[in-house]
């Protein structure tokens, strides 16, 4: 759920190691065998990613936080909430214009599309072609991504207040946030090595 974020941790890697990290959601296990090893290794960087994030104790936490609310699924609004949280403190993390950088994943994307598994292709083309990213950016866009999440999740577990409790907890959501993002770059980059 956290595209943004894994794109940007991923940004200084090699191109089928990006991608990778960019498929980890999309693709299956037994697709991701299949693909070339350095796309696999994004695979594998994903994953890192999501089992340090789960497993931090800031994450968890964050997650406990949100848990009156949204119960099993607060491990998935954390991961969309956190990528607002990129957004709005984005002058931290980087020098670029936050659209000029989600340009960069949607032309990164575009470019690469030939490397991405025939079985995920048309889900990936029309994630690029809806610019997907763009509705981090509003709060129109935002409803519209719950919108999607209660769609697919089991039960409805208050996917249609999710963005006012964002508002009623984005304070102690950002204490987390900044104090657990630089710890999960500085591990991606030990990763990368």
């Amino acid at each position: 759920m956290n595209y943004l974020s894994h794109f940007f941790l991923s940004a200084d890697a090699e191109d089928d190691v990006h991608l990778g990290n960019f498929l980890g959601d999309i693709v299956r296990k037994t697709t991701a065998d299949a693909l070339p090893s350095s796309i696999q290794k994004g695979i594998e960087l994903h994953r890192f990613i999501d089992q340090f994030t789960d497993n931090h104790a800031l994450v968890l936490e964050g997650k406990r936080l949100l848990y009156p609310q949204f119960g099993k699924y607060s491990s998935v609004i954390l991961d969309v909430y956190f990528d607002f949280l990129l957004i709005e403190n984005w002058a931290m993390y980087d020098n670029r214009p936050i659209q000029a950088f989600i340009d960069a994943c949607y032309a990164f994307v575009d470019a690469n599309m030939e490397s991405v598994p025939d079985i995920a292709r048309n889900r990936v083309e029309a994630m690029n072609s809806a610019r997907w990213m763009n509705g981090y950016l509003s709060d129109s866009g935002r409803m519209d991504l719950f919108r999607r999440l209660a769609q697919r999740a089991k039960y409805d577990k208050n996917f249609g207040q999710a963005l006012d409790i964002y508002g009623t907890k984005k304070k102690e959501l950002t204490v987390i946030h900044q104090q657990f993002f630089p710890i999960l770059q500085e591990a991606c980059m030990e990763w990368l090595l």
